[in-house]
């Protein structure tokens, strides 16, 4: 198992990974995240097994008096039916 940090190399992957599984909801697809990402950006860390992404940790950045914080997505909470 390898946790994959946050860069533009892991954003990139997380977008194709969007676009290959299908049971991914709407609150975590990479397309809803760019349009509700207002007053911030998002980033994704990753874990994966092998080639597999098996595992996939989302957060907005934002900043506030000239400090960068992280937060929730706000409003969008996915639970796995596990």
């Amino acid at each position: 198992m390898e946790v994959i940090p946050a860069s533009e190399q892991t954003k990139n992957s997380y977008r194709n990974f969007c676009t290959t599984e299908q049971e991914l909801p709407i609150y975590v697809q990479d397309w809803y995240l760019d349009a509700v990402r207002l007053d911030g950006n998002w980033d994704v860390i990753l874990i994966s097994k092998g080639a597999d992404i098996i595992a996939s940790f989302v957060y907005f950045l934002k900043q506030k008096f000239g400090f960068q914080y992280i937060c929730k997505m706000d409003g969008s909470v996915y639970r796995s039916q596990t």
